[in-house]
């Protein structure tokens, strides 16, 4: 499974790292499973440390798999499924971009603007803005080899002229019949079938800075995206859904929260440091949890450097600290 992303910047090219939650099993031969349970109590609104994505309005398959409930979980990873008794859920293989064979001309694409009506080859959910660690999937690709394994989240805002901004999140789901699972996931027996994998999928953005003035974002679940340049003139060029069709079939989807909210602020206008100044910047934490969050700074070569003391709100390139939490 990959997801990357550049990490924030801090002071002296370092980053920091918040290192809380889940880690799934992996590395183990596919016939070691978990198994799936009904969720005993609903979880909370959009207040929660989980939140749900609603499938139901992007599903576009059926399947033999049945789930016991449409509330399901995972160990402690909640999921809400789309027509548990029909085994609904969302197929990539239709997903992409339908105009890529025309790529009509203009400064903006429709690609660019989320869709006034459905569209068979987008797949398109809201989340709250907030800050999320990590992203679980509950899904598995098919082994058909004419057919990748490659799936993308793109999130931000699809608003054409007036905002497009993307986050792109790549993702490798393993396939049904993969000898041994991967690291970030885990095979979940449904059943009598073991098709299925819950995946952890990492993410590195705090989307709470970067969309303050709105109350969700787009996500946009397609295959793996390609660098598109128009021709002959190449007056346009960005991330499309381009490549093989996707193979990837996906029952679950939940964004998990950060234990804490994170605002970087640079100390010069614009982030525009002239020399001999050295380029620096405040990082604002706002606890949203109780308990201790380990933190890591890690320079651009992913080198952590040594423990150099406790995060206070005047550190401004923590190596390795403690976040304490509690209210």
């Amino acid at each position: 499974m990959t997801a990357h992303k550049p990490p924030t910047r801090l002071s002296r090219s370092l980053t920091l790292t918040l290192l809380t939650g889940l880690t799934l099993a992996a590395g183990r031969p596919a016939s070691a499973q978990t198994g799936i349970e009904p969720l005993d109590t609903l979880p909370p609104g959009l207040g929660g440390n989980d939140f749900l994505v609603d499938l139901s309005s992007v599903a576009n398959a059926e399947g033999t798999l049945t789930f016991p409930a449409e509330y399901v979980k995972v160990r402690n990873i909640p999921f809400r499924i789309a027509r548990p008794g029909q085994g609904g859920h969302l197929f990539l293989k239709p997903i992409g971009w339908s105009d890529w064979e025309t790529d009509p001309s203009g400064y903006t694409a429709a690609y660019d603007r989320r869709p006034a009506k459905p569209d068979p080859a987008r797949a398109m959910v809201e989340i709250p803005v907030d800050d999320y660690r990590a992203v679980y999937l509950l899904a598995h690709a098919e082994d058909d080899e004419a057919l990748s394994n490659l799936m993308t989240l793109r999130i931000g805002v699809f608003a054409g002229p007036s905002q497009t901004t993307i986050e792109d999140v790549p993702i490798t789901v393993p396939r049904s019949g993969v000898a041994r699972v991967p690291a970030g996931a885990t095979a979940v027996a449904v059943g009598d079938n073991p098709r299925l994998f819950v995946l952890q999928v990492p993410l590195n953005r705090n989307f709470m800075q970067l969309y303050p003035n709105r109350n969700a974002i787009d996500v946009d679940i397609t295959k793996e995206v390609r660098l598109a340049i128009r021709r002959p003139d190449p007056n346009r060029y960005n991330l499309r859904p381009l490549g093989l069709p996707s193979g990837v079939r996906i029952y679950g989807m939940t964004f998990r929260r950060s234990g804490v909210r994170m605002t970087v602020t640079g100390r010069e206008r614009d982030q525009v440091f002239v020399a001999p100044d050295v380029p620096a910047f405040d990082i604002a934490l706002d606890r949203v949890t109780r308990g201790r969050l380990p933190a890591a700074g890690r320079n651009r070569r992913g080198v952590t450097p040594a423990p150099h003391g406790t995060l206070t709100s005047n550190d401004t390139h923590p190596a390795r600290s403690t976040i304490e939490t509690l209210g």
